[in-house]
């Protein structure tokens, strides 16, 4: 038994607990895709040269709990895609991803998006 905001929550097997109706992935891996600069929207519309995010680097991998950024993480992406994660934790059926259970999503800086894969986690590779 665990204790969550203070219910007390029976855990089915590492890595999952039980929420509400049905369990819940409590951790969630965020995989770095892409970036892209939108250079028509730059040209227009930035006070001064912008190039693309280098926050990160493609393929750069993250394991979050939902609860705090990942340690080197961006702050900003992270707010952005918090309900994508926490939807993949919560075993909704993702519309924009490689499967059911993972969904593709970006920041949301209009310059210089960044695209990420967020897919379950139990703690293997």
């Amino acid at each position: 038994m665990n204790r969550i905001f203070g219910i007390t929550v029976p855990v089915k097997r590492a890595g999952w607990r039980k929420l509400g109706g049905g369990l819940c992935q409590s951790m969630s891996k965020l995989r770095y895709l892409s970036v892209f600069l939108v250079s028509d929207v730059v040209q227009k519309y930035a006070p001064k040269a912008i190039v693309r995010c280098s926050h990160l680097k493609e393929g750069d991998v993250f394991i979050t709990d939902g609860k705090k950024v990942p340690e080197n993480f961006c702050v900003w992406a992270f707010s952005d895609i918090f309900k994508d994660i926490i939807m993949v934790q919560r075993n909704a059926e993702c519309t924009a991803g490689p499967d059911k259970k993972c969904q593709v999503t970006s920041c949301t800086d209009g310059f210089r998006p960044v695209v990420f894969l967020i897919e379950p986690y139990d703690g293997e590779e």
